[in-house]
């Protein structure tokens, strides 16, 4: 499976990002090769309707999943439309690969 992660900047030791639409970067950690990517985010800028345009980006890119703290509802729905599956992260001060050591 692979998970998309919103994150500060492009590295294993870099915090999640509590905004998915306009983190700067989304981090791809694929469970079946064990190596995690760093991309920024496309939708990062947008004028309106970041949240659903870094989902669909992040859909885009293969990810099977989401971990992240929250989402809003419309990002929610779409990635459920999408069967991507949500995983919260109830933590604050996650990092990248912490949250990878989760899976």
């Amino acid at each position: 499976m692979k998970i998309a992660i919103p994150c500060v900047q492009p590295s294993a030791s870099a915090l999640v990002d509590d905004r998915f639409g306009r983190c700067a970067y989304f981090a791809f950690y694929d469970e079946e090769t064990q190596q995690t990517t760093f991309v920024e985010n496309p939708a990062a800028q947008s004028n309106e309707g970041a949240g659903p345009a870094a989902a669909q980006f992040v859909v885009s890119q293969g990810a099977e999943a989401v971990a992240a703290r929250q989402l809003g509802p419309k990002v929610t729905s779409l990635l459920q439309s999408l069967s991507v599956r949500f995983i919260e992260l109830n933590e604050a001060d996650l990092t990248i690969d912490r949250v990878i050591g989760l899976f």
